[in-house]
């Protein structure tokens, strides 16, 4: 015959409750982890940056705030129409990039989301767009040529036209000279010694909304000339269809002529004349009426007899400054041609003033 306990009349009081506790403690632990087991599959945001549209340098630049936990952020550039213009990413701490050559009028979308590595996977933000209209790009400075009188002052191209504004430093409000012109350059004259000035300058179009901002260029003239000099500065551009080295000559206050002149070979930095037999033998030349030598001319467009230059092709360039008694002084450069128009003039070997 079998006898059969209730368990619980035989184990200690003490036991029993020890072994509720246990389960207890074990079903709550399930608890939590089962909770965050679900914790873990609740999705996490990650922001979407914010682009804001502004010309920068003369470029078309998108910007925006960092976003945290942001390991990199993806972008496309397209039209309005869908076409897509240029796509690309930017790492963490990067938040820009700019765009060139695009087309004055058309109205493009810009798209960009953040990324984020999350163990062996990936979290992507909500893309965020801007829109914008591409306007004409700003000019940049390229050279100056400055004197205690007079400026030359050069920009890049960009269009057809360009308005500029001359003011004299912390006299922005008054213009001494505003003109739109075609050309990539203003020469001025009967400016004041040690005196700064600021350049502004945008290039312009028939639709007025798509004209650039203004760029600036600050410089300050040269204290009162006591002996005569000209300063020069150079661009190279297309000029009737040829590759065209452009000279500007800037004389200062005591210069009553200037005469200028090019040869094949550094004449000076070679050893083939001294700066004061050139300056004689120039001068001479103009006297004598020798083609070549040019007198009180402030542009020369040079083209190598309409051929064009090419790219690593050299020039000598000289001017002499002469005074009211005849006291002359030469300036010289040993030029090369750039590889394209629109890049800086190369100076090889110049005279140092």
């Amino acid at each position: 015959m079998h006898s059969f306990y209730n368990i619980a009349s035989v184990l200690p009081f003490n036991f029993i409750d020890a072994m509720k506790r246990s389960f207890l403690c074990y079903a709550a632990s399930v608890a939590m982890l089962m909770l965050a087991a679900g914790c873990d599959k609740q999705e996490v945001k990650l922001a979407a940056p914010q682009p804001e549209f502004s010309v920068v340098d003369g470029l078309s630049t998108v910007t925006w705030s960092p976003v945290d936990d942001a390991a990199l952020y993806l972008y496309e550039l397209t039209t309005t129409d869908g076409v897509s213009v240029a796509k690309g990413s930017r790492t963490a701490g990067n938040e820009s990039v700019s765009f060139s050559d695009l087309t004055v009028g058309q109205e493009y979308d810009f798209s960009v989301f953040a990324r984020s590595m999350v163990g062996s996977g990936i979290l992507d933000s909500d893309p965020a767009t801007v829109s914008f209209v591409a306007k004409n790009p700003a000019p940049k400075f390229t050279g100056s040529a400055i004197t205690d009188a007079g400026a030359c002052v050069t920009w890049s191209a960009t269009t057809g036209s360009y308005a500029y504004r001359l003011v004299k430093k912390g006299d922005e409000g008054t213009d001494l000279l505003s003109e739109t012109i075609s050309d990539t350059y203003i020469t001025v004259k009967n400016l004041q010694a040690s005196t700064s000035y600021v350049v502004y300058v945008k290039s312009v179009s028939d639709a007025s909304d798509l004209d650039s901002g203004e760029a600036s260029f600050e410089f300050t003239t040269d204290a009162a000339a006591t002996t005569p000099w000209v300063a020069v500065t150079f661009e190279y551009c297309v000029y009737a269809d040829a590759n065209t080295l452009v000279c500007h000559n800037v004389p200062n206050s005591k210069v009553a002529a200037y005469y200028s002149t090019t040869e094949n070979v550094n004449v000076i930095g070679d050893g083939y004349d001294t700066e004061s037999r050139l300056a004689y033998y120039i001068v001479s030349d103009y006297e004598d009426h020798v083609p070549g030598v040019y007198c009180n001319t402030p542009i020369h467009r040079f083209n190598n007899y309409s051929m064009g230059w090419k790219g690593g092709e050299k020039l000598f360039y000289a001017v002499v400054a002469e005074d009211s008694n005849g006291n002359d002084v030469l300036n010289w450069f040993w030029l090369e041609m750039p590889a394209a128009p629109g890049s800086d003039v190369i100076v090889n070997d110049a005279k140092v003033k």
